[in-house]
């Protein structure tokens, strides 16, 4: 940003990337997104799921938790 203040011209620094962004420059970020890469050169697909449940059911036992329990306390 540029400005001028009591007849002088005052230079201030911006940020290259957006604040609201910076989490995904940060290192360990930027070694998974290296990972992924790799893994989707080498023709990795990941798990695939049929629909939302299974996917949810993946995450929940992952996590060692109960979906169905989850489910009643969201008021799903």
């Amino acid at each position: 940003m540029v400005a001028v203040e009591d007849g002088r011209i005052v230079l201030t620094p911006a940020s290259v990337i957006p604040d609201d962004q910076a989490w995904f420059w940060s290192p360990g970020r930027q070694e998974k997104e290296t990972e992924v890469d790799r893994a989707i050169a080498e023709g990795e697909r990941g798990e695939v799921f049929q629909d939302g449940e299974d996917f949810l059911q993946s995450l929940a036992d992952e996590a060692g938790l109960d979906l169905g329990e989850i489910k009643h306390r969201a008021d799903v």
